[in-house]
């Protein structure tokens, strides 16, 4: 089981937006384990350099857009008082 839908299935009486970010986070990790890294795996192992620097830049970019979301939805869940404590640690 996804770690992001346990933690949507926790967030849902805290934060409704989190929860839908997460649940759409779970949802595109099945495509892109399934299609995007076969396809990468495949494009590897023809040495078609420009399908994979492509299908290797979509999974980076796919990447990213988790770890930027799953941030949002832990700051906008995390108490102001905490947010605040923490920037002035920074």
């Amino acid at each position: 089981m996804s770690p992001s839908i346990i933690a949507a299935a926790l967030s849902v009486p805290v934060n409704t937006l989190g929860t839908i970010i997460l649940i759409i986070i779970t949802l595109m990790t099945f495509p892109t384990r399934q299609i995007l890294m076969p396809a990468i795996n495949a494009a590897a192992d023809s040495e078609n350099r420009q399908r994979l620097m492509i299908l290797h830049g979509l999974s980076i970019v796919i990447t990213l857009i988790n770890i930027i979301a799953t941030a949002m939805v832990v700051v906008s869940s995390t108490d102001l008082t905490v947010r605040s404590s923490l920037i002035g640690f920074l």
